[in-house]
């Protein structure tokens, strides 16, 4: 297993800040280690980097078969594995806008990732059911799709 993207949402501008180049908007990373780390790009004035939350390392290993989501709602990010809740954190949004960036760049999966140091880049992996909403699901609402008693 190597570190890859298991999706990811790129710009070429924070429009907020008017900063140029290629940023990674949101995603998650699946480490070589079994870490899940899922990231949200905040472009407010005191922060300027990514809001990260992640999951121990160990819990991913190749050839099994894994629920993954990553949520925000405008307030917080959250991970979870298997309807459980990992990592929570703070975000702060920018005021009637949410995310600040341009939309001219595509939502991939399976991407390959330049976050290591390794020559080969592409994707090693398999996607079942993907879903992606227009509003963050709830805890309970992510235990029912996977048929778990409500996350606590």
């Amino acid at each position: 297993m190597r570190d890859q993207d298991l999706f990811v949402k790129t710009t070429l501008k924070m429009v907020r800040s008017g900063v140029e180049g290629e940023k990674a908007v949101y995603g998650v990373h699946l480490l070589a280690n079994g870490k899940l780390l899922g990231f949200i790009l905040n472009d407010t004035p005191s922060t300027n980097g990514w809001t990260m939350v992640s999951t121990p390392s160990g819990l991913v290993n190749a050839g099994e078969w894994h629920l993954m989501a990553l949520r925000w709602d405008g307030k917080r990010v959250s991970i979870f594995l298997d309807g459980q809740l990992y990592a929570n954190k703070g975000y702060l949004e920018l005021p009637g806008i949410g995310l600040s960036y341009s939309g001219e760049t595509p939502f991939t999966m399976g991407f390959g990732t330049y976050w290591d140091n390794s020559p080969d880049h592409g994707f090693l992996g398999s996607f079942g059911e993907t879903r992606i909403y227009d509003r963050a699901l709830t805890n309970e609402e992510l235990a029912a799709r996977i048929g778990r008693s409500p996350i606590r």
